[in-house]
């Protein structure tokens, strides 16, 4: 993940690597949507064992694919032979550039948000609302094609708008849409489509808040693209996997603790950027450039 998002760096920045992120993010979210499907029907005709025997071989389609198919994105020239000391001074300089860690801890508190409906929108759904299987698998397939669809939706968006303004849109939409969510929780006994409705919305502003946030992020630091690229991806691993036990400490009575982490992380996240656009109020972005000097002109 980290070498796929720093390879879109190396062509693009600023609001064509937004849009380019964007569709790797709608072909990436495919995979949860269709990948549980083949492997029922998988299943039909051979046994567990048998799927590894299957990933196996997607695994070497993919190898032999990139190996013969995606050229080096890096030039030469840009290319460094970093050993420790500079990939700790890399880190340490970005750890003190506030406008990347204000991106990534933005990502990473949005990420957290959606880990903690991903923890608990199961219990939820099956145990508090009595919802099937097979209803709660259509429900989060629902979501997962809304995501996909404001993906598709982003790419279009930044024809006329910069990454800063759909993700600061996004990330009042995703606190909006946390607040209602712990808003039914709270109150209880209200329809499922009470919840569904904002959990939607809720999915859907993902899609629009890591491209963005991860594009601009990298967009910074193009030298340096591979490194800021892990530390982005750990520091949002890292919170969303923080955020997945904090569902259960409630002990799951009705989703209350769910919807606190979900509602207080897309807060958190707004804030965050917040604070960051004040902080950076007055120095020009990257896509404000003229155009010969543009970010968003291919670096090789």
């Amino acid at each position: 993940m980290a070498i796929a998002n720093a390879s879109v760096t190396d062509y693009v920045r600023g609001r064509e690597a937004a849009k380019l992120l964007s569709r790797l993010a709608m072909i990436g979210g495919i995979a949860p949507v269709i990948a549980p499907l083949i492997g029922g029907q998988l299943l039909h005709v051979m046994a567990w064992r048998g799927l590894f025997v299957v990933l196996t071989g997607i695994g070497f389609l993919l190898f032999l694919s990139v190996l013969a198919g995606l050229p080096e994105s890096l030039p030469g020239e840009h290319r460094s032979a970093a050993g420790p000391k500079v990939l700790f001074t890399t880190l340490v300089a970005l750890s003190r550039d506030t406008r990347f860690i204000g991106y990534a801890f933005t990502s990473a508190l949005t990420f957290a948000g959606f880990f903690g409906y991903l923890a608990g929108s199961s219990f939820v759904y099956q145990d508090v609302y009595g919802v099937s299987p097979v209803a709660f698998s259509v429900l989060f397939a629902v979501n997962a094609i809304g995501m996909l669809g404001a993906n598709d939706l982003n790419r279009r968006l930044l024809g006329r708008f910069t990454p800063e303004q759909v993700l600061v849109g996004a990330l009042v939409v995703n606190a909006v849409a946390g607040a209602v969510v712990l808003l039914v929780l709270a109150i209880g006994g209200l329809p499922i489509w009470a919840l569904a409705a904002p959990l939607f919305v809720l999915t859907a502003s993902v899609g629009f808040i890591m491209p963005n946030s991860t594009a601009l992020a990298l967009s910074l630091h193009p030298a340096t693209a591979g490194t800021a690229s892990a530390y982005f991806g750990t520091l949002r691993l890292g919170l969303g996997a923080l955020a997945t036990p904090l569902v259960g400490l409630g002990g799951g009575l009705n989703g209350v603790t769910m919807g606190l982490v979900i509602c207080g992380a897309g807060v958190l996240a707004l804030v965050v950027y917040g604070v960051v656009a004040w902080l950076d109020r007055g120095r020009v972005k990257a896509c404000e450039l003229r155009p010969g000097t543009c970010a968003d002109m291919p670096v090789c």
